[in-house]
């Protein structure tokens, strides 16, 4: 199976860019407190104004099933550091789309050692019960940052009208209870209600992004240069998170299906399926991700 790892390329890409214009700046013929002020506020700046991906929530967008849980889906234990946790970089409010039958998952991983992982994916059948669309568990080691997980072509792809949920887990002890969980949705929609698609790639996830395929247009950034595919990740995760937050703003609760029982659960997706999910939280989580660079290279120019 492909396994992508973004987290060493995209900041490694990213790093030399602006190091590159702090550099370049700190070359002038003017004093260098100042330059190293004006240098450092452009490179912040720089990073924090990602490129424009308007996402819009489908119109035909379901609530949520309760399958999905607190704190943007996480159950179980907390993998967290520095304030940033363990997160599926995809809608806890509403259900995520594509037009893809094999999609790309992705997650942030927010510590800073290797971690033994695993990601799931399930077909919630029409009687209610959970069906395996991966005979066994894509198991992986954690990196800090981005990850990442492509249906392989060998498995039969996604159907459409079909309720999905998948999930991540790492596992930070050696005790049975020392699991992160994050769990989300996604549904699988007609591609024909696409315009035609530019052959730009920065305008075509805006295009896709516009069209609510979160997934599709997240993937498709990965595949942007890395100073581009950081600016528009980073885009649409603070899109997403205006969305989450709005729903929060919103005196009425957002309805959620009704989950399947519980009894027709795998052990590792039985545990609070009839949780609902803070929106809050998860809103507040794509922020600190989509400024997460921003902030390793602030920490490390002041620490020159």
């Amino acid at each position: 199976m492909t396994r992508h790892h973004l987290s060493e390329t995209q900041a490694q890409g990213t790093f030399g860019l602006l190091f590159g214009r702090l550099i370049g700046r700190l070359s002038r013929p003017v004093c260098s407190l100042v330059a190293l002020s004006v240098a450092l506020s452009t490179v912040v700046v720089s990073t924090a104004v990602p490129g424009e991906a308007a996402y819009r929530r489908p119109r035909n967008a379901r609530p949520p099933s309760t399958a999905t849980s607190t704190s943007g889906g996480r159950t179980g234990g907390t993998v967290s550091q520095n304030g940033l946790n363990l997160t599926l970089l995809a809608p806890q409010q509403h259900v995520g789309q594509s037009a893809r039958s094999h999609p790309t998952f992705t997650w942030f991983v927010p510590v800073d050692r290797t971690l033994p992982g695993e990601f799931q994916l399930y077909e919630v059948t029409e009687d209610g019960s959970f069906r395996r669309v991966l005979e066994a568990p894509y198991e992986f080691v954690s990196e800090q940052g981005f990850m990442s997980f492509t249906l392989p072509d060998e498995v039969e792809g996604l159907q459409t009208d079909t309720q999905y949920i998948w999930q991540v887990l790492l596992r930070y002890g050696e005790r049975p209870s020392e699991i992160g969980k994050v769990r989300s949705q996604i549904e699988i929609v007609e591609a024909a209600r696409l315009e035609p698609l530019s052959a730009d790639i920065a305008t075509e996830i805006d295009q896709l992004a516009e069209a609510g395929l979160w997934y599709d247009a997240l993937a498709l950034a990965a595949e942007l240069p890395a100073a581009q595919a950081n600016e528009k990740r980073d885009a649409l995760l603070l899109e997403l998170a205006e969305i989450e937050a709005a729903v929060q703003m919103n005196s009425d609760p957002v309805e959620q299906e009704q989950s399947p029982t519980e009894g027709a659960a795998p052990d590792e997706l039985s545990d609070e399926l009839s949780e609902g999910t803070d929106c809050s939280s998860h809103s507040q989580a794509l922020r600190k991700i989509a400024n997460w660079e921003a902030k390793k290279l602030f920490s490390f120019l002041s620490s020159l």
